[in-house]
């Protein structure tokens, strides 16, 4: 393989790499630790998901982050829960905030009329 140029090398590679290129995650590059989605996404790492979260499209190709559906139908269904009792006060806070577009105002956050009851029904449609 070494008396082959790079060009032939980079497609060797290309090649190989590309059927398998959703096992990956899409920022460091590293296998995921969970079973591979379809499509290429960032790993549940604090970095990754940092960095997905702060430059999303503008860094990788990634469709999202890969979690397990279990695991996120089990923080969807707590946050349901949590957002009608009478501590949710104290569970969410910081309140979140929700960004219909990049750069506008938020759509939801802990100053909008009727938070709470939005904030509820935007849990029970995820």
């Amino acid at each position: 393989l070494s008396e082959k140029g790079i060009v032939a090398q980079l497609l060797r590679y290309a090649r190989l790499r590309l059927p398998t290129l959703h096992e990956y995650c899409a920022i460091c590059d590293e296998p995921h630790t969970s079973s591979p989605m379809i499509q290429r996404t960032v790993c549940f790492r604090e970095f990754c998901c940092w960095q997905f979260s702060q430059f999303g499209k503008l860094i990788s190709d990634a469709e999202g982050v890969n979690t397990t559906a279990e695991v996120t139908d089990l923080l969807v269904c707590m946050a349901v829960h949590a957002v009608r009792s009478k501590r949710r006060h104290l569970i969410f806070d910081p309140f979140p905030k929700l960004f219909l577009e990049s750069g506008g105002p938020p759509a939801l956050s802990s100053r909008s009329r009727d938070s709470w009851q939005t904030l509820e029904q935007v849990m029970r449609s995820v």
